[in-house]
């Protein structure tokens, strides 16, 4: 087994990537993996939730120290809050936390900021029975300091801009089992994916700085991965056996639990593209808009308990854009995956550049494979968790 480690340093940045490549596979959870998500990784906005999803995995203050307001939080979603506080505030970690020690409690914007989250939990369960409807951005607008008065002479709000709604006669927009028939026929067959044995992906990943670093993902139908970043000082590593759920990086290595066990899980899964229709829950067609130079269909549905947005290319029917609100305790967290440069590979359609972009724009980074291929030979003790140094 994998040592649990108290993460952060290299590996929280490194795989921040991660975010991007796996956010599809979120969506392709299977009816029992959304029930353990929903029991394990959402708090659905409510401290009581939180506290009885950390029960299947680790909690924030199991796996790192000195967890104050956040006890009871699964470990996976801290990094998801902490990103949520920085976005909504406009700082930085190091502004909050000690440089490779952030348990340490020396500044006095770290005991401030565990005021504010109490504060927001407190109004959400008092003032809107537990929903998160307000959030550190409310108030502070990516600001360190919100502002509480408004300016004299200050001209009216223009209208926050309205979302498509969906048209109520129909007119004129495809059905959402016609936009999925176009979907999967675009991506390839059933047929064509099971003669899928393995894949080999070699590419680059560039981070928000614009850093590249080589990148190489191996899989093993029906569920096994490793994916690889080669880094100035070693590896960083992250994979599946098919049972456990793994990391490493210089700094040491940890398994994976609760939603990033999940998320790296059905990531490995090679048939995942086929089962987007099945975990689209309460899908509404919501008109035509674009993305990019691409006119494109919007609908909007639920999944693992979260909302999503999925944007379809009107022309191919390939899945090109989607945005999730990730819920956590202080608030939603948003996120948006682009889906580009698809390629025809041995008769399935697969994006060769995935874009993750958050709130932070130096947070995100993009996938770009140079090369893709199937049925090669592929080791199958690649994908066992490294061997713990003692």
């Amino acid at each position: 087994m994998v040592k649990m480690l108290s993460r952060g340093g290299s590996r929280t940045a490194i795989w921040g990537f991660a975010s991007g490549f796996l956010m599809l596979a979120c969506l392709t959870a299977s009816q029992s993996a959304r029930a353990a998500f929903l029991q394990a990784a959402q708090s659905a906005g409510s401290q009581a939730n939180t506290q009885n999803a950390g029960a299947t995995e680790p909690t924030a203050d199991q796996a790192y120290k000195n967890i104050q307001v956040l006890k009871g939080t699964p470990a996976s979603q801290l990094k998801t809050v902490m990103n949520l506080i920085s976005a909504s505030v406009g700082m930085k970690c190091d502004q909050c936390h000690v440089p490779d020690a952030y348990e340490k409690d020396d500044k006095r914007a770290k005991q401030t900021t565990r005021r504010m989250i109490q504060l927001v939990i407190d109004v959400n369960k008092g003032s809107f029975q537990g929903q998160t409807q307000v959030s550190c951005y409310s108030c502070h607008r990516g600001q360190a300091q919100p502002v509480a008065v408004p300016p004299i002479g200050q001209p009216a709000a223009p209208a926050p801009p309205q979302p498509p709604r969906p048209d109520a006669a129909g007119a004129g927009l495809p059905t959402f089992d016609q936009i999925m028939g176009k979907y999967l026929a675009a991506i390839g067959s059933s047929e064509a994916y099971a003669k899928l044995k393995s894949r080999v992906m070699k590419g680059s990943l560039i981070d928000g700085k614009g850093t590249s670093y080589p990148l190489e993902v191996y899989q093993a139908a029906p569920d096994k991965m490793e994916m690889i970043v080669t880094l100035p000082n070693g590896f960083a590593a992250r994979g599946y056996n098919g049972t456990i759920g793994w990391e490493s990086d210089p700094g040491g290595q940890a398994e994976l639990t609760g939603y990033e066990l999940m998320r790296v899980k059905h990531e490995a899964d090679m048939a995942r593209f086929l089962k987007l229709r099945e975990v689209a829950l309460s899908p509404r067609v919501m008109g035509k808009t674009t993305v990019g130079d691409r006119e494109a269909l919007q609908v909007m549905v639920r999944a693992d308990g979260q909302r999503a947005q999925l944007f379809f290319d009107a022309q191919t029917g390939l899945l090109i854009q989607r945005r999730d609100m990730i819920s956590t305790v202080v608030g939603s967290y948003p996120e948006q995956i682009d889906y580009e440069d698809y390629r025809d590979v041995d008769g399935v359609k697969l994006p060769f550049t995935i874009r993750y972009t958050p709130p932070d724009p130096s947070a995100g980074n993009t996938l770009q494979f140079k090369e893709i291929t199937h049925n090669v030979p592929v080791d199958d003790a690649r994908f066992n968790p490294p061997a713990v140094k003692k």
